[in-house]
């Protein structure tokens, strides 16, 4: 009886073990690969349900479990022309550019990776050049785009007869979650300029007319810039010219030399007037000869000028007088 109740036990042992499942694995849950969800409209008694078509969401699981939502199917608004695409706005990269991807795929856009999207028949003030300098209204140009694009909403896209351009961006027309042609809005409020790209001329009529109304009432950057879409010139005071260095004083000029002084005029002295020897009538002049005296004469004589041979003792001219 004893060696029974044992067996009972452990058998009951073991059915535990099974039941809480200690040491058994349980079998992997499959990888889920895609579930559609379809959410109609909701309506309360006594309403009738909007025409609105229902919105589709698709749910991808990935293999390292991240999950990702695409809306699709969302109604576009009656403005909007039927041969469009929908995507959803990833970024916006200035006043004419932005990044989006599709929905799903289509005819505009075959891939629902992002793609950068240069907007059709407009072109805004540069910002993002870096060989250029930013030019005037681009901040704004670049703000209003983002209003009427905001990353995250739905647009529609319309492509015209060439879809790519030199650096593989898709040129397109794009509408957004209101209905409103973003190209058009962006001339019409005067953050872009009107520019055709041929051979994609689909709305061009109406884009430029749009321009010439902004450019007339001088909307936005017409108004603002001196010429849009161009630098804006910088308004600078010129530095004041500086005043040249005061020149270096001259040399005195060379004082010139006086000239050498000019000994007066002294005439040549005229040799001293003879005495007029006095006219003694009858008194014979004076003999000249090496050696004469007064016992040469008679009586008086008239002395030489000079009175070389002192006869003149009185000095009256007449020598030899005192004998």
């Amino acid at each position: 009886m004893a060696g029974r109740a044992k067996i009972v036990a452990a058998v009951a042992g073991v059915s535990a073990l099974i039941g809480i499942g200690i040491g058994v694995a349980p079998d992997p849950e499959p990888e889920r690969t895609a579930s559609v969800q379809t959410t109609a409209p909701t309506t309360t008694p006594g309403t009738t349900a909007p025409s609105q078509p229902p919105v589709t969401e698709t749910e991808a699981v990935t293999g390292a479990g991240t999950t990702t939502t695409t809306r699709a199917d969302v109604a576009a608004p009656a403005q909007v022309p039927g041969d469009v695409q929908q995507a959803v706005v990833r970024r916006i990269i200035d006043g004419d550019t932005l990044e989006v991807a599709a929905v799903a795929t289509g005819p505009v856009l075959t891939s629902t990776g992002p793609v950068d999207v240069r907007l059709l028949e407009i072109d805004s003030p540069e910002t993002k050049d870096p060989d250029r300098q930013a030019q005037c209204y681009g901040q704004e140009a670049t703000a209003e785009l983002t209003r009427l694009a905001p990353p995250g909403s739905t647009v529609w896209v319309q492509r015209d007869r060439e879809l790519l351009d030199r650096y593989d961006r898709h040129l397109l027309y794009l509408w957004n979650a209101k209905g409103e042609f973003v190209n058009l809005s962006m001339v019409r409020s005067g953050h872009a300029a009107a520019v055709l790209y041929p051979p994609n001329d689909k709305h061009w009529a109406t884009i430029s007319s749009a321009e010439s109304t902004a450019r007339s009432a001088s909307t936005g950057g017409w108004g603002t810039c001196p010429v849009f879409g161009r630098p804006a010139p910088e308004v600078t005071t010129p530095p004041p010219v500086p005043n040249p260095p005061p020149l270096p004083n001259p040399p005195p000029a060379p004082s010139a030399s006086p000239p050498p002084p000019v000994a007066p005029f002294v005439p040549d002295p005229e040799p001293a007037p003879t005495a007029a020897p006095p006219v003694q009538s009858g008194l014979p002049p004076q003999q000249l000869g090496p050696d004469t005296d007064c016992s040469d004469y008679p009586g008086p004589v008239i002395v030489a000028p000079g009175d070389p041979h002192r006869l003149d003792g009185d000095g009256d001219g007449i020598g030899c007088d005192s004998n």
